[in-house]
């Protein structure tokens, strides 16, 4: 339940709550309990919220960028059309989250908990992904240009028609991920786990996929124009129709 001492000062604004929590919750383990409130459209830019429970807050609209939420409990809060550019969300539990619209520009989801939370139309360009679990996750058609989305847990997440070119992603499982459609250009998906994925029309132009698992992949009328494939597992791989110049074995 939210302690409406904590919200009163939260509302006064960053440099009131800043200094509010660095002299009042000093108890090792102390987590401010937002949780169930509205906080549409609040002002929290720079904001240490390291560890507070906004558990179905309402931040449709605020403005978060540069706010600290490390460990921070999101499950099911509502930031859509929310500004959160350069926010760090590490080991944040975001499960359920609506982060419809979002500015997630290099935002930190390092190891961060996104299960079944939705992105629609959301910017991730140039986030940090790494060891995220993304598992039921729909992020079809989004911004993930130079994102590192290295060691996710996304098996069966949907990538369709997404911009992941220049994308960092090593050691992942995308098992039976659907990239149909995507631009994974200049890419690295290295030692990356691609069985049975959907890469049909996908545009993999100077990609690099060394020692990636790709058996049982799907991989029809794609463009593989100087993609290194160096060591990967392409056991009934299908590349009908692919454009496969120069790929690099």
């Amino acid at each position: 339940m939210a302690d409406l001492e904590l919200v009163a000062v939260l509302r006064k604004g960053v440099d009131a709550w800043n200094e509010w929590r660095q002299t009042h919750l000093t108890r090792p383990g102390c987590r401010p309990d937002f949780s169930g409130v509205d906080l549409s459209g609040i002002d929290l830019r720079g904001a240490d919220l390291r560890r507070a429970i906004f558990a179905g807050v309402n931040f449709h609209q605020a403005n978060l960028c540069g706010a600290d939420l490390t460990g921070a409990d999101l499950r099911e809060v509502n930031l859509s059309k929310a500004k959160l550019k350069g926010a760090n969300l590490s080991h944040a539990n975001l499960e359920q989250a609506t982060l419809d619209a979002a500015d997630c520009q290099r935002v930190n989801f390092n190891q961060s908990i996104l299960i079944r939370s939705t992105l629609r139309n959301a910017r991730l360009s140039q986030s940090n992904l790494t060891r995220a679990d993304l598992r039921h996750v729909d992020l079809r058609g989004l911004d993930l240009r130079a994102a590192n989305l290295s060691e996710i847990n996304a098996r069966s997440v949907n990538l369709a028609l997404a911009d992941l070119s220049k994308v960092t992603c090593r050691a992942a499982n995308l098992q039976k991920a659907d990239l149909r459609g995507a631009d994974l250009s200049q890419a690295v998906f290295t030692s990356t786990n691609l069985r049975g994925a959907k890469l049909d029309h996908a545009y993999l132009s100077y990609a690099n996929l060394r020692g990636s698992d790709l058996s049982n992949a799907s991989i029809t009328h794609a463009d593989l124009e100087e993609t290194d494939l160096t060591r990967a597992n392409l056991l009934k791989a299908n590349f009908e129709g692919t454009n496969i110049k120069n790929v690099i074995r």
